[in-house]
């Protein structure tokens, strides 16, 4: 009798602060991931990044990091191949990340030569919240812990 063996992939979720909001040009200033793996446990990373470009005002405002606040910090490119080796191969999930996180990660990576194909799975939660209530992240937060958020970003 033949068994029937199916290979999940771990998911990651993650999210990202950055310089501006162009996928194509901007820069995470910080990134963190979670993945949850075959055996149900959760590894959580985290990096902060200089950015070689300056962080646009609509962004400082968002998630109040200044440019000098973030000079001891290495590039991104210091960090690209163990972060690609950590979300290989993995479903990818996110909040709003399939039209901003993904494109962005995929672009960075790719810039130092690591390629996470288009075509890969995700799980975009803005989505299915987009459905099914208010779009806000200060709403879904509230949904989700049954608190008021301080501050949601």
């Amino acid at each position: 009798m033949n068994k029937l063996t199916i290979e999940a992939k771990p998911l990651i979720v993650f999210d990202g602060e950055t310089t501006g909001l162009n996928t194509k040009s901007d820069e995470f200033i910080q990134l963190a991931i979670s993945k949850l793996t075959h055996d149900g446990s959760v590894i959580r990373k985290e990096w902060k990044f200089c950015p070689r470009c300056n962080i646009h005002p609509k962004a400082e405002a968002v998630h109040g990091y200044k440019k000098e606040d973030l000079y001891e910090y290495p590039h991104f490119e210091e960090h690209a191949s163990e972060i690609f080796e950590f979300v290989d191969g993995c479903i990818y999930a996110g909040y709003n990340s399939d039209t901003f996180d993904f494109p962005l990660l995929r672009t960075q990576l790719l810039i130092w030569g690591f390629e996470i194909p288009e075509d890969v799975e995700k799980l975009d939660v803005y989505l299915l919240v987009k459905k099914m209530m208010s779009q806000s992240l200060e709403n879904m937060f509230e949904v989700m812990t049954g608190n008021k958020p301080v501050k949601a970003h």
